[in-house]
């Protein structure tokens, strides 16, 4: 009976063991990971595109709203420095694809 339990005892143990592993195994991969996708980000080069509207030109106020709109939703965002009495300047980060210069 003792014998019994103690065989119970070390399985228990052994699969406890196996099991901690297991989730150290995991948590390593999941912070290599992270921390790759860490310095792909801090290390990759980015241009920024310049869009331009010219109110003068830009038609009645409901056709501007639809240009603001569709830059808007092309990830562009309204750069409020560089904009002049006029001229609406847009502008978004794109990443340099390696190779591409």
């Amino acid at each position: 009976m003792i014998i019994t339990a103690l065989v119970f005892a070390l399985a228990g143990m052994a699969v406890y063991t196996w099991r901690i592993s297991e989730d150290n195994d995991r948590l390593r991969a999941e912070i290599s990971k992270n921390f790759y996708d860490e310095m792909v980000n801090r290390y990759a080069r980015y241009r920024t595109i310049y869009e331009f509207i010219n109110v003068e030109n830009a038609g009645d106020n409901a056709t501007l709203n639809r240009k603001v709109k569709m830059l808007q939703d092309d990830g562009y965002s309204f750069d409020k420095q560089a904009s002049q009495t006029g001229l609406l300047v847009f502008s978004k980060q794109e990443k340099v694809q390696e190779g591409e210069e």
